[in-house]
C-alpha cells in the first residue's frame, strides 16, 4: 500500500497523538528507533524542536514494515 504524496495530512504534534491513545505501539520506542524511515515515507515531520505525526500515514508505514516482515527496531547490518 502506499500513500498518497499530494494529501496536505492531519498532523498532529508527537506528545497530543501520545496522549490521544490511538496508537498501537510506544511512539517514543519507534521514533527513537525509526525516526529517518518514518520522514522518508512520509508519516512524520520535524519542525525546528518539534515532531508531528499524521495517524492514516502511520499505520501505512506499520503496514508496510509488517509487510516487509521487520520489527520496529531496524536489524543491525
Amino acid at each position: 500500500m502506499t500513500h498518497d504524496k499530494t494529501d496536505p495530512g492531519n498532523w498532529v504534534r508527537l506528545a497530543d497523538y501520545i496522549r490521544s491513545g490511538k496508537s498501537p505501539i510506544d511512539m517514543r520506542w519507534l521514533v527513537f528507533h525509526r525516526r529517518e524511515a518514518m520522514r522518508q515515507f512520509g508519516c512524520l515531520l520535524k519542525l525546528g524542536k518539534g515532531i508531528l505525526i499524521d495517524h492514516d500515514r502511520l499505520m501505512a508505514y506499520l503496514e508496510e514494515l509488517d509487510r516487509r516482515k521487520e520489527g520496529i527496531v531496524p536489524k543491525l547490518s
